[in-house]
């Protein structure tokens, strides 16, 4: 299969695109698809970046001459799946190239522009009102939203798995991505190098445009707990050892909250106002304002009532693990080339599963189908879920896995010689029969326990869950509002 991927970056766009689509044709390419990345003549640093990666590059000079030339570019005897992360095309010229491709998935940060496509995704944290938006709008299209599907490498859910183990701002990280035009990078040093600040280390990471490189260098010199470096790979290492991150809103917030960094955040372009006002409204960043209102005695007011507070403020970024786990690339692939169910095994749970069973638990449907319908207070769930863990003979927790991602999750709860079992699978995977195989696999594993009967309670209306009981054939009581499935477990599954 051929992915293409028209992509833009640049001075005045940034890396954040280019670099999310690395991320993915990384991810697509260790399945042995082909890779060809479509790049405008212009971006020829850009050019380097793709095939030290060992991607194909195609250039072309235009958005019309590429279009013009669709015919030569696509190959009519494979499959042609376009990836389009680019503000500069539109709906009409979307519509143009799908008669040259099989289908198309846009990447967008906007939520009022429309696209031509099979697939949309959006990143971002986005209300409820916008979500229904954004599903009427592209009612025939698979809509991938939200911060689970962000496209990070795969350095990310690596050190999301590791432990945090100092609670006191110590360490800073200072990263305003590639180019930096309005060099907030310096901005925000000169009151940080101040003497009263010495006992922080600041490493600042400065991208492949920002010209202020030498200056920037002279200036700082002197002071030894400034670290300037320059063109990292990732920075997942570094954001993983800050306390506390300052830079733009743009995808490096997904890559903060999935390692539940503290972060002053400042809007440097029009595309990161909605990132920031969403994540203002969850208290998921501390907003430091643009270029026109910084002022340095107010920024380092700002500085000096972190480190005051601190421990609180870190405490309250655990949640942001709820929103990003570093394995959106993984996610998107198997919504973009669904895997062979043999591919699937099963897991028992750990202390890190307790974000996706939080977001299992609350998934809209989940909660609709639950004899308590409310969101579960995730405070409430840390608790429930450890102790779960703690009782582990009579508490049985499993994991459903399609090759590393988690797909959906089995509990069973052992009591007087009965075990209740309870199960879901993700949103994105449901349909393709996983709920079968879960079960089935995990009454398979308490076979030869002290259990004698085994229980699952369904509501009513929830025929899906109902149907796989009875494929498993437990027998069945209906009452008004529920149905309760049993079988002894003597009995095979098989």
């Amino acid at each position: 299969m051929n992915f293409f991927f028209k992509v833009n970056a640049g001075p005045n766009i940034g890396i954040g695109h280019l670099q999310r689509c690395i991320n993915l044709a990384e991810g697509l390419k260790s399945k042995k698809n082909n890779i060809i990345f479509l790049i405008n003549i212009s971006s020829k640093d850009y050019i380097k970046k793709i095939k030290k990666k060992n991607f194909k590059v195609k250039v072309f000079k235009s958005n019309n001459f590429l279009l013009i030339n669709a015919k030569k570019i696509f190959s009519n005897k494979l499959y042609n799946f376009l990836i389009i992360d680019d503000y500069s095309v539109n709906y009409r010229w979307e519509s143009k190239i799908y008669n040259y491709v099989n289908k198309i998935l846009v990447i967008d940060d906007f939520v009022d522009k429309n696209h031509y496509c099979d697939i949309y995704l959006n990143q971002n944290v986005i209300n409820r009102k916008d979500i229904i938006y954004i599903k009427n709008k592209f009612s025939k299209q698979k809509c991938l939203l939200g911060p689970k599907y962000a496209l990070l490498d795969k350095n990310y859910n690596f050190f999301y798995k590791k432990k945090i183990e100092k609670l006191n701002l110590k360490r800073v990280l200072v990263s305003f991505g590639g180019s930096d035009k309005e060099n907030f990078t310096n901005l925000v040093l000169e009151p940080l190098s101040k003497k009263k600040y010495l006992d922080l280390k600041i490493d600042v990471v400065l991208g492949k445009d920002y010209r202020y490189k030498n200056e920037l260098k002279k200036k700082y010199k002197l002071n030894n707990n400034i670290n300037i470096i320059r063109n990292l790979p990732s920075l997942a290492e570094k954001l993983h050892k800050a306390n506390l991150s300052i830079g733009g809103g743009g995808s490096t917030s997904w890559e903060r909250l999935c390692l539940s960094k503290p972060a002053v955040v400042f809007c440097i372009s029009k595309n990161q106002k909605r990132i920031i006002s969403d994540l203002k409204k969850k208290n998921m960043i501390i907003y430091g304002g643009n270029l026109i209102n910084f002022g340095s005695k107010k920024f380092e007011n700002l500085i000096d009532k972190i480190i005051v507070k601190y421990k609180n403020i870190f405490k309250k970024m655990e949640y942001g693990k709820t929103l990003v786990d570093g394995l959106g690339v993984y996610r998107v692939i198997e919504n973009l080339i669904p895997s062979s169910t043999k591919k699937l095994h099963i897991i028992k749970a750990n202390k890190n599963n307790v974000y996706d069973y939080f977001n299992w638990v609350n998934e809209e449907k989940v909660r609709k189908n639950s004899f308590n319908k409310k969101k579960i207070n995730f405070i409430n769930h840390k608790k429930w879920f450890f102790n779960q863990l703690y009782f582990k003979k009579k508490n049985l927790l499993y994991i459903l896995l399609i090759n590393s991602l988690p797909v959906g999750q089995a509990r069973i709860n052992i009591s007087n010689k009965v075990a209740k079992i309870d199960y879901s699978i993700e949103k994105d995977f449901r349909g393709r029969g996983w709920g079968f195989i879960l079960l089935n696999s995990v009454i398979n594993k308490i076979k030869g326990k002290k259990i004698n009967k085994i229980a699952g309670i369904v509501k009513k209306n929830n025929l899906l869950s109902a149907k796989i009981f009875q494929k498993l054939n437990f027998k069945q009581i209906n009452y008004s509002t529920k149905t309760i499935f049993f079988k002894n477990n003597n009995n095979s599954f098989n």
